[in-house]
């Protein structure tokens, strides 16, 4: 086994045995408690969650030499067992994932950021533990509770509530927003963390200290840990109904540290950011028939980006109405994302928002051109179930920049010790600034088809066509081909 790897399991491991101890020594023993091991074995469950995905891509090429259509495979299965018992939690699942036929000389699109990460293999493929936690709830006092081992983190996904729409909602537009576990990707993303949480009925306290594990795109040490990234967290919600009625608040903090190699090239020392913020999301009656829905979000975030000082914010509203007793059950939001840029990236104070690492698929196209940076995103979301079985969201974006000075930027965090994360921006070492527009502010538009269909309660087929429409600022970064198409289609299971 490969040392780093060997390592990674190790530490998930041990942060796992400690947990067990801590509970197996705990004043009254769990032997005591169980009423008998039949019982307690009808607790445990094994299952398996598989999918297969076909991508084609044609598209955003800066010179005709370069590879500008292309198509490949990923296939991915999660073996699991999870134990729940009415204190104590266990779960562990392993992950096989990989990819066929990458394109060896694209310059765009996923195909070519899985082959820039695995080159020169177009097949890469990796077997790790994709999740391994300890959860306990009422530990020690009524309503708190510990996530102790390898994990997922979603900010902004703290408290869920038995309302379908209200925790769409959160899940679908509050989630991951900074922190997320980028699952649309075909290795995915994880953490080593402790998280803890205290419930009361009208309040939730939530916090955690997080290693980033590399993953997304990165096949061939997927699950390492990244030594020098960090996250630490905590969350304070006012539950639904508690301060607004039908509404959710939150306040929040997080810092985040990144001291490799290749982020101190980019910027010329550590980053170590701080964001505090604050998001609302309400789900009101409208007359007889509907349902207004509410959303707003909102962070600042300052510290050190290298060398220069970090002074950026973020803010995202959005709207929505949907007739909930039609049968179709159409739903119209509509939505606008603002991150801040920097007029001037070369000064000593760095004004472009930072997007740490989050879950930037569902939010600003799912073509994922763009990320949270230098970023004025107004979009229109339309959802229509079809049938019982059948759903379809259509989304429209328009993507312009609020400095023409800065940087087109994208992507979606660390995955590896070798890249940075985000495409765009000054380089402290080369003094270069990648992806200009040229005085451009206007991106482009976007414009996306999602169907998915549920077969039964466990399988379920998805397709996406997407296109994005390159303006004046896309021709200055690829003026070959600045408009794209991309296409998947997808088979989910469960079992």
């Amino acid at each position: 086994m490969d040392a780093d790897v060997y390592r990674s399991v190790r530490f998930s491991m041990t942060a796992l045995t400690s947990a067990l101890m801590l509970v197996f020594s705990s004043s009254q023993s769990l032997a005591l408690q169980w009423p008998g091991l039949k019982q307690e074995l009808e607790r445990v469950q094994v299952g398996i969650e598989s999918r297969l995905r076909y991508e084609w891509w044609r598209g955003l090429e800066p010179t005709e030499a370069s590879e500008d259509t292309y198509d490949f495979y990923h296939i991915r299965v999660r073996p699991y067992l999870s134990y729940v018992g009415t204190q104590y939690s266990l779960f562990i699942q392993a992950q096989y994932a990989s990819a066929f036929d990458l394109p060896e000389n694209a310059v765009s699109g996923p195909g070519y950021v899985y082959y820039s990460l695995s080159a020169p293999h177009d097949h890469p493929d990796a077997i790790d533990l994709v999740d391994v936690y300890l959860r306990a709830k009422d530990f020690l006092v009524e309503g708190f509770g510990f996530t102790l081992g390898r994990q997922g983190i979603r900010d902004g996904e703290e408290v869920l509530y038995d309302d379908a729409d209200f925790d769409w909602l959160k899940k679908n537009r509050l989630s991951q927003r900074l922190i997320g576990c980028w699952e649309w990707t075909n290795v995915a993303r994880r953490y080593d963390a402790l998280s803890i949480s205290y419930q009361r009925p009208t309040i939730c306290l939530n916090g955690f200290a997080a290693k980033v594990l590399s993953g997304g795109f990165e096949y061939d040490r997927a699950y390492d840990p990244l030594n020098d990234v960090d996250l630490f967290g905590a969350t304070l919600t006012a539950k639904k109904g508690s301060l607004l009625g039908n509404s959710e608040t939150r306040l929040f903090y997080i810092y985040y540290r990144d001291d490799r190699d290749i982020s101190q090239e980019v910027t010329g020392g550590t980053l170590k950011l701080h964001n505090v913020g604050a998001s609302l999301v309400g789900l009101y009656p409208a007359g007889d028939a509907g349902l207004l829905d509410v959303l707003v979000w909102a962070t600042y975030q300052w510290g050190e980006y290298g060398i220069a000082d970090q002074a950026a914010y973020a803010v995202i509203v959005e709207a929505g109405y949907q007739l909930k007793q039609l049968a179709v059950r159409p739903w119209l939001r509509l939505g606008c994302a603002h991150a801040s840029g920097d007029a001037r990236p070369e000064s000593g104070v760095h004004k472009t928002f930072f997007n740490l690492t989050p879950t930037n698929h569902p939010y600003y196209g799912s073509m994922d051109t763009i990320a949270l940076s230098n970023l004025i995103n107004p979009y229109v979301q339309f959802l229509l179930k079809l049938s019982s079985r059948l759903e379809l969201q259509i989304e429209g974006h328009v993507f312009g920049l609020h400095k023409d000075r800065d940087s087109w930027y994208s992507g979606s965090g660390p995955s590896s010790n070798k890249t940075f994360g985000y495409l765009g921006g000054y380089n402290v070492t080369s003094g270069e600034i990648r992806r200009l527009t040229h005085g451009h502010t206007l991106v482009g538009a976007e414009l996306d088809l999602n169907l998915t269909y549920y077969a039964t309660s466990g399988l379920s087929f998805a397709g996406t066509y997407a296109r994005f429409f390159g303006a004046e600022g896309a021709r200055a970064v690829y003026p070959a081909r600045s408009n794209a198409d991309w296409v998947f289609l997808q088979v989910t299971g469960r079992f």
